[in-house]
């Protein structure tokens, strides 16, 4: 028997049979599953992925591409996992299937390079992107109206893609320990890999906010990539390093909050680590994530809560509002958002059809699958078409991105920006 069809009796997939073994395979989940609403395709749903998983693990399914295209095929927007009868954390099941298929099968070297250096992200990516933005001007073409970038060569498909302006210094390059006085406390912010190397001005404006609204915002500068886009890329053991590290540094910080403003880093920080080391049998920091996860909050989440100064500048907007699925799902946070950005002078606010359904951004899937991925943005650009809005708000950059690169393709006016920047906006921050 070869090691690609050998049952597990250990490794990654095993420790997710308790999941797997509660799936009925009742195919509810085809009604809420964003890439089975498009394909149509058995195989696409997660009761198939599931089924396809403990046939690995009895060694009754070969580790093939086959096999990895079915697990690929996933947003992992909780939908399936959010509305399952039996309760099963679908997600669980396929991160843990494609670890077990990156171990198997390994990765691309594409794949390896770029997400290596998520890994790594202190030692190579600042020297990269500065050289990135540094050369940008050759490649790309600004599109109008500050909505990105396009390349104009074709390289795997990008060459349709809006994608934002790298930043020539990263947001925590330019930033101390700690920023503000604090009357009311202090924070510790998670900037995470798209404010700190991309969109630093989205991370200015969630400094911004909470200063200006009384607290001192820790920066750890030890801080980097959550981990999230080598998980979900089944690379579990390059992980497993840099979740450790942001766990001492968030931990480390003095601070009694951790804010997040990207919905992926939150939902990682608050339920990802703490069930990953536990998987591997690393109890120390099995402890400490959970730890950490009770103190982690949404930035939009926490300022609901703590409540903010009355913004004196009007906007003059119709906003609507996408649901990021790592927040709404992920983390439980829908009301606080909406609440903020109802409280904004000379706003108005358009509630959305659907807006908690996946935009198809999902990280790296909208890279490695961009059609599909387009498919599934066009149903979320048609809602926001609908509203009549001028800006979709967001709480996360990875959907900010997706939502932007669609609109712009269907050559509507309409923009995605994050709550930090509309509220920084009125409260007439300059970022």
């Amino acid at each position: 028997m070869s090691e690609r069809t050998a049952p597990l009796a250990a490794g990654p997939l095993a420790a997710a049979q308790q999941e797997i073994l509660k799936c009925p395979r009742c195919g509810q989940c085809r009604a809420y599953c964003p890439v089975f609403g498009e394909l149509r395709d058995e195989s696409s749903v997660a009761r198939a992925r599931i089924a396809l998983a403990k046939a690995l693990l009895e060694g009754r399914a070969t580790a093939d591409a086959d096999a990895r295209r079915c697990l690929s095929e996933c947003t992992l927007c909780l939908a399936c996992t959010a509305n399952c009868p039996s309760g099963v954390a679908v997600e669980q099941v396929v991160l843990a299937a494609r670890a077990e298929l990156a171990q198997r099968l390994g990765v691309g070297t594409v794949e390896r390079v770029v997400l290596g250096l998520l890994a790594k992200r202190d030692d190579l990516l600042p020297l990269l992107t500065f050289l990135g933005s540094s050369l940008q001007r050759l490649p790309f073409a600004k599109l109008p109206d500050d909505s990105g970038l396009r390349l104009r060569f074709p390289l795997g498909g990008l060459e349709r893609r809006v994608l934002p302006a790298l930043a020539r210094r990263p947001f925590l390059a330019g930033s101390g320990p700690v920023v503000g006085q604090g009357e009311r406390g202090t924070v510790a912010y998670f900037v995470g890999c798209f404010d700190n190397y991309v969109d630093v001005k989205t991370g200015r404006a969630v400094v911004g906010v909470l200063t200006h609204n009384g607290f001192a915002v820790a920066l750890p500068q030890d801080q980097g990539c959550c981990g999230m886009p080598l998980l979900a890329n089944g690379l579990r053991d390059t992980a497993l390093p840099r979740l450790r590290r942001n766990v001492d540094a968030l931990l480390g910080a003095g601070a009694g909050t951790m804010i997040a403003a990207c919905a992926s880093c939150g939902s990682a920080l608050r339920h990802l680590y703490a069930p990953t080391f536990t998987a591997v049998g690393d109890g120390e920091y099995a402890e400490k994530a959970a730890r950490l996860a009770e103190h982690v909050r949404d930035l939009a989440e926490f300022l609901a809560e703590a409540g903010i100064r009355r913004p004196e500048r009007e906007l003059g907007l119709r906003l609507t509002f996408h649901d990021p699925c790592h927040l709404v799902r992920g983390q439980g946070v829908k009301a606080q958002p909406r609440e903020l950005l109802r409280s904004l002078p000379g706003v108005e606010f358009s509630e959305m059809a659907e807006s908690d359904r996946c935009c198809g951004g999902a990280g790296t899937f909208s890279f490695s699958h961009y059609e599909l991925a387009r498919r599934i943005n066009d149903r979320k650009v048609d809602n926001i078409e609908a509203t009549g809005a001028a800006v979709v708000a967001t709480e996360c950059p990875g959907c900010k991105l997706q939502l932007n690169d669609g609109l712009v393709r269907r050559g509507l006016p309409q923009r995605a920006r994050q709550v930090a920047e509309l509220l920084a906006a009125a409260h007439g921050i300059d970022v």
